[in-house]
């Protein structure tokens, strides 16, 4: 994507009548606004730069006044085999206005995993398997081979009994011969010679390190990589698998830290994934309450200081099978759990959520990866099953004045023209049709990567417009429908009209 830039710098004389105080008086405020004009060459998605439009110290009346949004937005819109549905709420944020702030990825440094573990993990020891005591075994007890091996075999005989078209289907999805199969089974039965009744403990220093590619090698063995803290903790007689990433280079900042318990109900430690297609019977008997999880949220985030964050939004989360063999995706579902999305908040405006990582890269581009900052914590009936922190920031205000926002009329034009621009090119050549269903409208701020950068970025405005869309294929009359309660199908920059991509996250 290439983008032209050109900067138009314009002085503009605002005059503002002041409200007429008690001594009868009318004040005016000369503002002085620099605009600074961005255009893109195919006119589509747009590099969102240094935008230096600001107010000049005044907050113009506030977001609100600025934006002149109305409360709710309806269209119903169609081009080509696009077609457009909206009926949405539109969301603006309370406050003064946006400012303009910088941010930089950083590593996990060890306050922050002593934090987590003192609120979540009541401050209980990392443990590991020794690996080199259970060698002989590869790790497992004589009781998980014999689980292992009981259903294997049980799987085994069912393809078997199903008769060779079975057997050549199970093949191809497994990738191997049913006789290579058989042969790893036996293997697996040697090792219960070697497999203890108990697994063997090792304590793991929680130790966090940073890892910048230089090869440095350090943990609780002298043989892990720096960067890297993996282990388990048991609290209250359940397990956590706990995993801290702080690998960082001049091209990968990827950084994680996350916490997964162990399921009994699957016999694995289970991340849940979001799942938009539950049925209302699975909800009701999923055996929590929504708004008790939400509350629990956000104390154990109170807890754990994240001031600077609030609630951004909330969605079932499920553990299911594969889909193929199942009558339905709903049959698949192993078990229910509920997440809840937080992100960052500058002067009361918080950062939009949505389930983009921002690290999609377009041809040609060099690999850089550097995903949104993100934090969610997800329940189940029993408690706290996930909780990942991702990518955490270091910020720098770099200005107090407040940014002028174009009016949301503006910015409506814009989605009605761009919706179809972007998503046309997508199925050019294809046989298909879409239609959107946008059912809501925020304003926020999002933060968008600096050119060849993996660390560094801007936070500025932009306006979001979320829902579904359903795709259907010639010949077929039922839509594949993609639910997520969190996908923005355009995001436009509040500045200046622009599009960007929240995909490549500029």
């Amino acid at each position: 994507m290439k983008v032209k830039r050109c900067l138009a710098v314009c002085v503009a004389a605002v005059f503002m009548a002041l409200a007429v105080g008690c001594t009868g008086k009318e004040e005016t405020e000369e503002e002085i606004i620099t605009i600074k004009e961005e255009e893109s060459d195919d006119g589509a998605d747009g590099l969102a730069g240094d935008h230096t439009q600001t107010s000049g110290g005044s907050a113009l009346g506030g977001i609100a006044q600025q934006v002149q949004a109305p409360e709710h937005y309806t269209a119903d819109l169609s081009a080509g085999d696009i077609h457009v549905k909206v009926d949405a709420q539109v969301i603006v944020p309370e406050g003064e206005g946006f400012k303009t702030y910088r941010v930089k990825a950083r590593p996990f440094e060890q306050a922050d995993y002593d934090t987590v573990s003192h609120t979540i993990l009541k401050d209980q020891k990392l443990w590991d398997r020794d690996m080199e005591t259970m060698a002989g075994s590869h790790g497992l007890t004589k009781e998980e081979i014999e689980q292992n091996v009981t259903a294997r075999e049980e799987e085994i005989a069912k393809v078997k009994a199903a008769g060779e078209e079975a057997v050549s289907i199970y093949e191809a999805k497994v990738g191997k011969d049913l006789e290579v199969i058989e042969e790893e089974l036996a293997g697996l039965k040697d090792l219960l010679h070697a497999a203890p009744e108990e697994p063997a403990i090792i304590e793991v220093p929680a130790h966090v390190t940073v890892n910048t590619g230089n090869g440095e090698k350090e943990n609780h063995d002298g043989k892990k990589e720096a960067g890297w803290l993996n282990g388990y903790v048991t609290v209250d007689g359940k397990d956590y698998a706990v995993s801290l990433d702080n690998m960082v280079t001049q091209d990968w900042r990827w950084n994680n830290f996350e916490i997964i318990k162990k399921e009994e109900k699957v016999g694995y430690f289970a991340t849940y994934y979001s799942f938009s297609g539950l049925t209302d019977a699975q909800k009701q008997g999923a055996g929590f309450s929504t708004d008790e999880v939400r509350a629990k949220a956000e104390e154990v985030v109170a807890a754990m200081g994240f001031t600077d964050f609030s609630f951004a939004g909330e969605e079932y989360y499920a553990i299911y099978a594969n889909e193929e063999e199942y009558d339905s995706i709903q049959d698949a579902v192993k078990d229910i759990a509920y997440g809840i999305h937080f992100t960052r908040v500058f002067d009361g405006v918080p950062v939009t959520y949505t389930g983009e990582t921002g690290t999609t890269m377009e041809d040609g581009e060099d690999h850089i990866v550097w995903p949104y900052e993100n934090l969610t914590l997800v329940y189940n009936r029993e408690g706290l099953v996930n909780f990942i922190w991702g990518n955490p920031y270091e910020v720098e205000k770099v200005s107090d004045e407040y940014l002028f926002l174009l009016p949301f009329s503006e910015i409506q034009n814009t989605f009605e023209e761009m919706i179809f621009k972007k998503y046309q090119d997508w199925i050019d050549g294809t046989q298909m049709k879409i239609d959107f269903q946008i059912n809501e409208v925020r304003l926020g701020y999002m933060r968008v990567r600096e050119d060849g950068s993996a660390g560094e970025g801007t936070m500025i405005p932009v306006w979001d417009f979320i829902g579904t869309r359903g795709i259907t294929y010639e010949g077929e009359e039922a839509a594949y429908d993609e639910a997520s309660a969190f996908h923005s199908w355009i995001t436009v920059n509040a500045l200046d009209g622009t599009i960007i991509s929240r995909e490549l996250g500029y």
